[in-house]
């Protein structure tokens, strides 16, 4: 601000941060200049002496004594908070990925992997940028699982606005004993002290609850969203699903910052925790519409990959279009909210052989279909080549 406005320091440069926090400190602004502070222990190094030794002298003042010391406190508290901003990482997960053990998962720029420090535990940057994508896109990619989380959003929604009321009960239900306290006072038919009694209680308990009012207000007016229907949900998540690859490194880092909380990846697991809401200010409409699913109570689930040690075989991703019959099969077996495993133990068969029907390696036979269309409630429309 003083740079913007012209000022200058009595050489002519310009104002850097130290600078201003050094005139601020300096107790000559309020009258008092102390010197013969310090004791040279090198070429550049140095001790600060007893206090007793500083040097002192009055100068005219330019602020009062006790501005000085409002501002020096302010500056106090501030600096009790305040943490060197470490670099921005160049990943789309580094703030957000974490190991297992505890520690943090880091991206360097000469390694293609996350790496954590303290159990060696690696995973390729590309593979889990990917695996997350398609995880991401699976979250809201079944009808039936969005209309489930819509609907539990609908009860969180219903549930704080009831406590919010109670709340707002007790609030009055105080201030009315309150006010009975005070008139029962104002009439003598209690003593002050029987007033101080019942009045100090109601006023703590009073200060309680309009503490609790602000978030509880803030809570519900981050759930008043528009309403969105399954179809608008699913389809804004493939459009995201389609268009990640073309964003940049920032735009990424905006959308996992404000959907995802933590990213933890463990042994043959990676355990991911949605945000409770993502900010508005930051996602597009796509986003903010998908976002109304993040209001459910448990926002933690866990996604096992083969990650760690084997041969690893990527899952065949959720077909924006789905053109082939793998591309069908794959699609309606989410439908169901069904695994890979599970249809293969209704149908007799094994999971590789699922995962080469959805991956179009092979078909299934005339008694499989059969199989398939109880399973999959496939109807005569479902194209079977």
């Amino acid at each position: 601000m003083l740079n913007a406005a012209g000022h200058r320091t009595r050489e002519g440069f310009l104002f850097h941060d130290c600078g201003v926090t050094r005139t601020l400190t300096c107790p000559s602004a309020k009258g008092v200049y102390y010197f013969n502070r310090t004791r040279k222990t090198g070429p550049w190094a140095g001790t600060e002496k007893p206090e007793a030794e500083w040097g002192k002298t009055e100068c005219e003042a330019i602020v009062s004594e006790d501005l000085w010391n409002q501002v020096n406190r302010i500056m106090e508290e501030q600096l009790k908070n305040w943490k060197k901003p470490g670099k921005v990482p160049m990943n789309p997960f580094g703030n957000r990925i974490w190991c297992q053990c505890g520690g943090k998962m880091y991206a360097r720029t000469d390694s293609p992997k996350y790496h954590c420090r303290t159990c060696n535990r690696k995973i390729p940057v590309e593979t889990f940028e990917e695996l997350m994508r398609h995880e991401l896109h699976q979250f809201y990619g079944s009808k039936e699982q969005v209309a489930i989380r819509l609907n539990d959003a609908q009860k969180n929604l219903v549930d704080t606005e009831q406590a919010l009321a109670a709340l707002q009960r007790q609030i009055q239900k105080v201030r009315d004993d309150m006010k009975q306290s005070h008139q029962l006072f104002l009439d003598k038919i209690i003593t002050p002290q029987g007033f101080g009694d019942l009045y100090n209680p109601a006023e703590q308990r009073l200060n309680q609850l309009l503490g609790e009012l602000p978030k509880l207000e803030a809570d519900l007016a981050r759930m008043k969203i528009d309403q969105v229907s399954v179809e608008e949900v699913i389809f804004e998540a493939r459009n995201l699903y389609e268009q990640w690859p073309k964003l940049d490194v920032d735009r990424k880092r905006s959308i996992v910052e404000s959907i995802f909380e933590k990213v933890e990846v463990g042994e043959g697991k990676i355990n991911i925790t949605y945000s409770g809401l993502p900010s508005s200010e930051e996602l597009c409409k796509s986003q903010q519409q998908m976002g109304q699913l993040l209001g459910i109570t448990q926002r933690t689930i866990c996604v096992i990959h083969q990650l760690s040690g084997g041969r690893f075989s990527a899952r065949k991703l959720i077909p924006v279009n789905p053109k082939t019959l793998g591309d069908h099969l794959l699609l309606k077996r989410i439908e169901a909210n069904l695994t890979q495993p599970e249809v293969a133990v209704k149908a007799g068969v094994s999971i590789r052989t699922v995962r080469k029907w959805e991956h179009g390696r092979a078909s299934p036979t005339e008694d499989h279909w059969q199989a398939l269309a109880h399973i999959l409630s496939l109807d005569s429309t479902f194209p079977k080549s």
